[in-house]
C-alpha cells in the first residue's frame, strides 16, 4: 500500500512518524529505506537522562513529543533520540563506515552522555564532525567536557552553536555562546553570554532576538546599556557569585518593549534584593506581548503580577503547596500551559527512620495520596482555565530526596500521568 503512494506523500508521511517506527519500515523494505534514511538522520538527540514517569499513555507521549522538536530549514521536525551507549557508539561507526549518512545531519544535539569516556567521545567527534557538512545546528550540553569551536572549523553551514562552547569565533553564525571578552559580531540573533565580565562590554546588536546571560558579572550594567530593539527572548540568570550592587535595578525599559518569553533565575543570598529585582522586572514588562513566563526562585510570590499579564500562555514558578489555589486566582483564560515547582518542606514524619518494608509501603501511600491531590488541583484549576491544555507539578522533598516526583496532567481529558 505505502508502495503505491507518491514519493512526495511517502516523504511527507516520513516526517510524521516515530523513530523506531521508521527503523521497523527502513527495515522491511529497500525502496522504503532510500526515503527514510535522510529522515533518521537529520536531526539527531544524545540524551540518556532517566524517565521518571512508571507508565507510558497517548497523553504523556504527545506531552514528550512537543519538546522533542527542532526546526530546521523553516520545518518543525521531531529530533531521533540516543540514549544508549550502545546505539551511540553504533551511530559513530555507520557514520565512519558510510560517509553519506553524515551528510543527512543537519542538527546535532547532546543534552546528557551516557556512561562514555570523554575521550572517547572526542574521539567520535573528531572523526565524525568534519563528515557532517551539511550541519546547521550543533548544541552541546556535556558539561564536565567543553569542547572547542575549532572543532567545527570544517562545518562551514553551521549558523547555530550553543551550549558548553570556548572560543567563539566570528564566523557567519546567527547563534553562538560568547565565553570571553572577545570582539561580537552585532549580526547575532540568538546569544548566549557565560561566565564573562560585562563591565563596558559591547551592547549594539540590532538584530538580536534572544538572549541569554549566565553567571556573567554586572549584567544589569549591561542591560542597562543594550541596544537590542528586536529582542523577544530574555534568560538571565543572577547568583550570589555574580552580583555586587544589591541596589542595583533595570532602568532600560526598551528592552521589555517587544519581550515574548522571559526566563529568570533570580538566587543570591539576599532575598530582599531577590525580591526587589523581580519585582522590577516585572513590573516593567509589557503586559500585551508576553507570552511565555518562567521563574526559577526559592518560593515565588509576586502573584498579582502575573494576573497583569493578559495574553500570557506558559508559565513556570516555584511555589508553595499551600499556594496552588492562590495562583489560580491570579491567572487570565489566555493559560495553556502551567509548570509548577513544589518546594514544600519535609516534615518530620518523613525524615523518620523506617526499616525497609515500612520504607517502601509509606513510600507507596505517599506517591497516591499526592497523586490524588495534584488530581484535585488540576480538576479545580480546569473548571476556571477554560483554555489549559497541561498542567505539570514537580517535587524533589519526597522519598527522603532520594529521587524526583512528577505528575503531568492533560486538562481537557482529566488523565493523570505519573
Amino acid at each position: 500500500m505505502l508502495l503505491q503512494l507518491p514519493q512526495e506523500i511517502l516523504e511527507l508521511l516520513v516526517y510524521k512518524l516515530h523513530q523506531d517506527e521508521l527503523v521497523h519500515l527502513s527495515q522491511t523494505c529497500r525502496y522504503l529505506k532510500t526515503i527514510i534514511q535522510p529522515r533518521l538522520f537529520h536531526s539527531i538527540s544524545i540524551d540518556s537522562s532517566p524517565k521518571f514517569f512508571l507508565e507510558t499513555t497517548s497523553a504523556l507521549t504527545d506531552f514528550q513529543e512537543s519538546f522533542n522538536l527542532v526546526q530546521i530549514d523553516d520545518k518543525l521536525i521531531r529530533q531521533v533520540n540516543i540514549s544508549s551507549i550502545y546505539n551511540l557508539k553504533l551511530f559513530f561507526r555507520k557514520m565512519i563506515d558510510d560517509k553519506e549518512l553524515a551528510g543527512f545531519i543537519k542538527s546535532f544535539n547532546v543534552e546528557k552522555l551516557p556512561d562514555i569516556p570523554d575521550l572517547e567521545i572526542l574521539d567520535y567527534l573528531g572523526m565524525c564532525l568534519p563528515l557532517m557538512t551539511n550541519l546547521q545546528r550543533f548544541n552541546w550540553n556535556h558539561d564536565s567536557c567543553p569542547i572547542s569551536m575549532d572543532m567545527l572549523k570544517n562545518n562551514l553551514k553551521v549558523m547555530s552553536v550553543n551550549g558548553n562552547i570556548t572560543n567563539t569565533t566570528n564566523r557567519n553564525l546567527k547563534e553562538g555562546v560568547v565565553t570571553s571578552r572577545i570582539h561580537i559580531s552585532s549580526q547575532f540573533e540568538k546569544l548566549t553570554l557565560k561566565n564573562i565580565d560585562l563591565k563596558g562590554y559591547c551592547c549594539q546588536f540590532p538584530s538580536l532576538k534572544s538572549l541569554a546571560i549566565e553567571n556573567c558579572t554586572n549584567e544589569i550594567d549591561f542591560l542597562n546599556s543594550l541596544d537590542s530593539p528586536y529582542l523577544d527572548n530574555l534568560s538571565l540568570s543572577i547568583t550570589s557569585d555574580g552580583f555586587e550592587e544589591r541596589d542595583a535595578k533595570i532602568s532600560n525599559y526598551h528592552i521589555f518593549n517587544n519581550l515574548k518569553s522571559i526566563k529568570l533565575s533570580i538566587n543570591t543570598l539576599d532575598q530582599c534584593f531577590n525580591q526587589s529585582l523581580l519585582e522590577n522586572i516585572l513590573t516593567n514588562l509589557n503586559h500585551n506581548t508576553l507570552l511565555r513566563l518562567e521563574i526559577n526562585s526559592q518560593r515565588f510570590t509576586n502573584f498579582n503580577n502575573v494576573k497583569q499579564f493578559k495574553h500570557l500562555k506558559y508559565l513556570k514558578v516555584s511555589i508553595l503547596q499551600n499556594d496552588i489555589y492562590r495562583l489560580l486566582s491570579n491567572l487570565n483564560q489566555s493559560i495553556t500551559v502551567i509548570s509548577l515547582d513544589i518546594v514544600e518542606k519535609m516534615n518530620e514524619r518523613r525524615n523518620c527512620f523506617l526499616i525497609s518494608p515500612e520504607y517502601w509501603n509509606y513510600s507507596t501511600k505517599l506517591r497516591d495520596e499526592n497523586l490524588l491531590t495534584f488530581t484535585d488541583f488540576t480538576l479545580e484549576y480546569n473548571r476556571k482555565l477554560h483554555n489549559l491544555k497541561w498542567i505539570r507539578y514537580n517535587t524533589t522533598t519526597i522519598n527522603n530526596d532520594s529521587s524526583s516526583f512528577k505528575i503531568v496532567l492533560k486538562s481537557h481529558q482529566n488523565k493523570s500521568i505519573s
